[in-house]
């Protein structure tokens, strides 16, 4: 069975996630950055955009938030959310 919930995240809004991971979209192009190894070499690496309610596509239903619509490539698909599980850190100072 497959477990949807969102997280929020600073950069991102609510994410969407699938069992636990970040869901990826798939229509966005992965980002090269340049990263440096623990030896000092420069690499690149790639950055993927996840599936948020930052891209215009992708939003919580204003009448039910436990309802994540997206609506990319002319087909809505209506994910319905576990609990409305928001996945936060909380910072205990």
């Amino acid at each position: 069975m497959t477990n949807y919930t969102i997280r929020e995240d600073a950069n991102y809004g609510e994410v969407l996630q699938i069992n636990g991971k970040d869901a990826i979209c798939p229509f966005q192009s992965p980002t090269a950055i340049p990263i440096q190894n623990q030896f000092g070499q420069q690499q690149i690496g790639f950055n993927r955009m996840p599936c948020s309610t930052v891209c215009p596509f992708a939003k919580l239903s204003d009448v039910d938030k436990d309802l994540y619509v997206i609506d990319c490539r002319s087909q809505k698909k209506i994910i319905e959310l576990e609990n409305n599980t928001k996945e936060s850190l909380t910072i205990i100072v």
